[in-house]
């Protein structure tokens, strides 16, 4: 079920008017409606109505290069050096990302804090029913912030009806993929480098750790109890990632734009070199495998020969990763591994006709390209080459597009799954409902958090009792 709104629309208007108001609709109080009227935004003098962006509010500010093209993404990247070390630097960026590649800076967002968080919760909720009242102390305190955030935002689309569905993108139409991916639909090969470049390599680059956040917006959504999952140079990567496979997928569909994907391939193992450190160059090579996986099986599937036979030119080359001097980038063997992990199998039928096997093959490492999981969590390549990727739910903007069945997918043969927080935000009313009176309603409390402990207290109770009773020993020998 989706909300009636285009949240990503008011998304990016919003961190707009961040910038001049403090105020918090969602995280202010326990049940805060959106309200359009008393909005107003300062410092902002233009303003145009973007048809393709109208939601909840229709105007979207002419700021922070949200209405210019494409093609200005060059030099914006080029700008915004020292995104990883400046947040002021990223929030005026912030806006351009949701706008241009709002459905996959959310789903990562979102599946960050879920995956990061969310487990923990779930065994303390297990614990609680159970009637048992300590936690070991790392999960309950982990617990505790997801509990926080979950109240704190209880009342925001982002959370209480989003759910995470798989959108077929070889189904979409041209005006649909342009209106839901639209960095996606209009990225070109010099971008796609901008984008490797300044996005995922720089990440490698920093050196020394950062507190710049992915999401720094309490107005949209109150991150403050789960801001550690967030850290900006582990997040944007993962979201760079996903717009560069998809854009691969997207350039191969069009013959005339093979050789966009080559210059990004070329580039991508130049900068290789100018990263240090093993396990960051493991990092990039496994960044590197997850999109030479994309181009080689697209290729494969129609019999390509002369395209699987240039990746595999240009991506000859040794790295060291640490594990082994001089290991070959990419093998047959690690890529063979990999189709049968994924269970393509047109692709391993094929495969002899366009890379043929070498006597010197089974010497070389067989472990499938998963180290990151671009293709089990967010990606599903068909065997027929198509595209299936994992989105929110609240931000798709064309009307009825969750409806046609053609365009809904499960991921890897089986139900995507979907953020827990909708459902967590349901069972927690429940448990203040039932375990607690009016007023402790009222203020919110979560049994799950307030009737658990971690270990340790258990233990400093136990200590405290145990010198109490010495103590009351000693008082009593004393007295006679």
């Amino acid at each position: 079920m989706r909300v009636p709104i285009s949240v990503f629309s008011f998304s990016v208007h919003l961190l707009q008017v961040a910038n001049t108001r403090a105020s918090l609709p969602y995280a202010a109080t326990e049940s805060s409606e959106v309200s359009t009227g008393s909005t107003a935004i300062s410092e902002s003098p233009e303003y145009e109505i973007d048809p393709t962006r109208a939601g909840l509010i229709g105007q979207v500010p002419k700021y922070s290069w949200v209405n210019k093209p494409l093609g200005d993404w060059d030099t914006l990247l080029q700008q915004q050096f020292n995104i990883y070390t400046s947040q002021q630097a990223w929030n005026a960026m912030t806006p351009t990302w949701l706008h241009q590649a709002g459905l996959e800076v959310w789903d990562t967002l979102l599946t960050s804090i879920d995956s990061r968080f969310g487990p923990s919760f779930n065994h303390c909720t297990k614990i609680h029913e159970s009637g048992k009242r300590y936690v070991y102390d790392e999960c309950y305190f982990t617990a505790a912030k997801f509990g926080k955030f979950l109240k704190l935002n209880q009342g925001s689309p982002f959370l209480a009806n989003n759910h995470r569905v798989a959108i077929n993108m070889a189904k979409l139409g041209e005006e649909e993929l342009q209106k839901e991916f639209p960095m996606t639909a209009n990225v070109n090969g010099h971008q796609l480098v901008a984008l490797w470049e300044k996005i995922i390599v720089t990440s490698f680059s920093t050196h020394t750790a950062t507190s710049v956040q992915l999401f720094d917006s309490p107005t949209l959504l109150n991150v403050g109890p789960v801001s550690e999952a967030l850290c900006l140079e582990n997040q944007l990567p993962l979201i760079a990632i996903r717009i560069l496979a998809a854009s691969i997928w997207r350039l191969y569909s069009e013959p005339k734009r093979h050789a966009e994907i080559m210059l990004f391939f070329k580039h991508a193992v130049k900068q290789i070199a100018t990263i240090s450190g093993s396990q960051a160059i493991k990092m990039v090579v496994d960044y590197i495998h997850q999109l030479a996986f994309m181009i080689i099986t697209l290729a494969t599937l129609r019999k390509d020969e002369p395209i699987v036979s240039e990746v595999l030119r240009i991506l000859e080359v040794s790295v060291d990763t640490g594990s082994k001097v001089g290991e070959p980038l990419i093998t047959r063997e690690a890529y063979w591994t990999t189709l049968q992990y994924r269970n393509m199998q047109t692709a391993s039928r094929n495969l002899n006709a366009v890379w043929p096997p070498t006597a010197r093959g089974n010497t070389l490492l067989t472990h499938p390209w998963n180290t990151i999981p671009l293709y089990t969590q967010v990606f599903q390549l068909t065997d027929e080459g198509d595209l299936i990727q994992s989105v929110p739910s609240a931000g798709i903007q064309t009307p009825g597009l969750l409806d046609k069945p053609e365009l809904k997918n499960s991921i890897t043969g089986r139900k995507v799954e979907d953020y827990r927080f909708a459902e967590e935000i349901q069972k927690r009313a429940v448990r203040i409902k039932h375990y607690h009176s009016k007023k402790a309603e009222r203020q919110g409390a979560d049994p799950v958090i307030t009737k658990m402990h971690p270990e340790s207290e258990k233990y400093t109770v136990k200590e405290s009792i145990k010198w109490v009773g010495r103590g009351l020993r000693i008082l009593f020998d004393h007295s006679y």
